[in-house]
């Protein structure tokens, strides 16, 4: 399953991206600054703000399934 997980560099959302992997899941991390440490190799990283409502949209649209850790 393909998944987009907004506010991956944050606590929950790195847990998420691990247990995503962990799974099998093809995993796209949306973030708004670039993760220290970074994610594995298999994970494709967005840096992007989450108010851009036509990179959002674009990037949903190739996706399964979207979650969302943002607070």
């Amino acid at each position: 399953m393909k998944l987009l997980i907004l506010g991956a560099a944050g606590g929950t959302g790195r847990q998420l991206v691990q247990q995503a992997i962990g799974q099998g899941h093809s995993v796209t991390a949306w973030t708004h600054h670039t993760p220290q440490p970074p994610f594995p190799p298999s994970v494709e990283l967005i840096t992007a703000d989450i108010h851009d409502p036509a990179r959002l949209a674009a990037t949903i649209a190739s996706q399964d399934a979207v979650i969302d850790t943002l607070g």
